[in-house]
C-alpha cells in the first residue's frame, strides 16, 4: 500500500514528464519578441532625434487619446487597482516557472545549463512583450515634442538668481494662502484637479485628452513606503496610484502629477509642471498650497546656504513647519533592506528614464523648477498669481 505522499510524488513526476520540450515555434516567438523590443529601442532613438513632431501629431494627439479613452472606461469600472492584481499574477507566474525548473533539476529532466537558458529566454521575452506594450500604450509619449519648445521657453537662461526670486514669490504666496486653508477629502481634490487640468491642457495643447478619473490606492501600500514612492502610474490599465501614508498636504500635488502622466506627459519634469499649474489654478486654496509648497521644496535644492536661510526666514512659522515636514518626511524609518531597495529602485528608474530618452534620468524630477521659472518669466506678468479662492 502506497502512502498519499508517494502518490503525490508520482503524479508530479508524471506531470513533469508529460511537459514537452520547447518547440521551434516557441523559440521563434521568444526570439522575435526580444528582437522586436531591441528594434523598437533603436527606432525610438532615431524618432526622438529626427521625428518627435510626428509623434506629437499622430501619436500623442491622435492615437494615444483613443487608447487612453478605451482603457479609462475599463479602469473606472473598478474601485480597486487592476495593476496591483496584474503584478501579483506576474509574480505568481514567475514563482511557478522557477518551481517547475527546480523540480526538473531534481528529477534530472533538465541540466542546470538547460534550465538557466530557458528561464533566461522566458524572462527576456516576457520583459520584451511588456516593453512593446508599454511603448504602444503610453511610452511613445517620451518621444513627443518637449514643452519648453512648444511654449518657447529658454531654460538655458535661467540662473540661480531667477530661481531665488521665484522662491521668494512662492514663499509670499504660501504665507497668503495659509490662513485660508480648508482641508478637503481626496474625492474633492480629484474632482477639482480634473477641472483645472482640463483648463491647463486646453490652454497649452488646445485639445481634450481623456484619462481615467479614479485615483487608486495600493493594498500593498507598504511597498511604496519601502521604496519612498509618493505615487505611481501604470499605463497598461491607465491607472494612477497614490501612497496614502504621505502627508495630507502632499497628496493634491501627487495626484496632479500622476494624472498629468495619464494625460500623456511621460517626462517627470513635464508631469510635475502640468501638475503644478493644475494645482495653482484649482479652486481650493488647499490644492494651491500643495502645489506651491511642492514647488518650493524643489527650488530649495538649487539655492546656496545664504539664500536657503533667507527663504526660511520669509516663511511664516506655520508654513515653515509644513515645509520642514515635507523636506524631512519619510513614512517609515530607513532600514538596511529599505535603503538597498530604494537605491536599487532609483538606479533602475534612472537607467530606464535615460533609455527612454530623458538625458537627466532621475534628476529630471527637479527640472520642473526650470520649466516653472521660465514659464512665469515669459508668460506671466511680474508679481502675478491666481486670486485667492473665496
Amino acid at each position: 500500500m502506497t502512502s498519499p505522499l508517494s502518490n503525490s510524488t508520482q503524479k508530479i513526476q508524471q506531470y513533469l514528464r508529460n511537459i514537452p520540450p520547447m518547440t521551434k515555434g516557441q523559440l521563434y516567438l521568444h526570439t522575435t519578441l526580444i528582437a522586436t523590443a531591441l528594434g523598437l529601442m533603436l527606432l525610438s532613438r532615431l524618432i526622438q532625434k529626427h521625428a518627435s513632431h510626428l509623434v506629437e501629431i499622430y501619436y500623442s494627439k491622435g492615437i494615444y487619446p483613443v487608447i487612453t479613452r478605451l482603457l479609462s472606461i475599463v479602469s473606472d469600472l473598478f474601485p480597486f487597482s487592476l495593476s496591483e492584481i496584474a503584478l501579483l499574477l506576474l509574480a505568481g507566474a514567475g514563482g511557478i516557472l522557477l518551481l517547475q525548473k527546480f523540480l526538473h533539476l531534481l528529477l534530472g529532466k533538465e541540466t542546470p545549463k538547460e534550465a538557466i537558458k530557458k528561464i533566461t529566454l522566458t524572462l527576456l521575452s516576457s520583459l520584451s512583450l511588456l516593453y512593446i506594450l508599454f511603448q504602444l500604450i503610453w511610452g511613445l509619449n517620451y518621444l513627443r515634442n518637449r514643452l519648453e519648445y512648444k511654449l518657447d521657453l529658454n531654460l538655458q537662461n535661467i540662473s540661480q538668481k531667477d530661481i531665488f526670486h521665484e522662491a521668494q514669490k512662492t514663499a509670499h504666496r504660501l504665507n497668503q494662502l495659509y490662513p485660508y486653508l480648508e482641508v478637503i477629502d481626496i474625492k474633492e481634490v480629484n474632482r477639482q484637479l480634473e477641472q483645472s487640468l482640463e483648463i491647463v491642457l486646453q490652454h497649452i495643447e488646445g485639445i481634450h485628452i481623456p484619462s481615467a478619473k479614479r485615483v487608486k490606492k495600493f493594498q500593498l501600500n507598504f511597498l511604496l513606503d519601502k521604496l519612498g514612492i509618493d505615487g505611481v502610474t501604470f499605463p497598461y490599465f491607465s491607472e494612477a496610484h497614490i501612497n496614502t501614508n504621505q502627508l495630507p498636504l502632499e497628496i493634491p500635488f501627487t495626484i496632479a502629477h500622476e494624472k498629468a502622466h495619464l494625460k500623456g506627459y511621460a517626462a517627470e519634469d513635464e508631469a510635475s509642471f502640468i501638475g503644478y499649474l493644475a494645482c495653482i489654478y484649482a479652486k481650493s486654496n488647499f490644492i494651491r498650497y500643495s502645489g506651491e509648497i511642492s514647488l518650493l521644496d524643489a527650488m530649495m535644492s538649487f539655492l546656496n546656504q545664504k539664500q536657503y536661510k533667507k527663504i526660511l526666514q520669509t516663511l511664516s512659522p506655520p508654513v515653515r513647519l509644513d515645509y520642514h515636514y515635507i523636506a524631512t518626511s519619510n513614512p517609515t524609518p530607513p532600514t538596511p533592506l529599505s535603503s538597498t531597495l530604494d537605491h536599487l529602485q532609483s538606479s533602475l528608474e534612472d537607467k530606464f528614464l535615460k533609455l527612454e530618452g530623458v538625458p537627466h534620468g532621475m534628476n529630471s524630477y527637479e527640472y520642473v523648477v526650470y520649466l516653472v521659472v521660465a514659464y512665469k518669466k515669459k508668460w506671466l506678468p511680474p508679481n502675478s498669481s491666481p486670486q485667492l479662492a473665496p
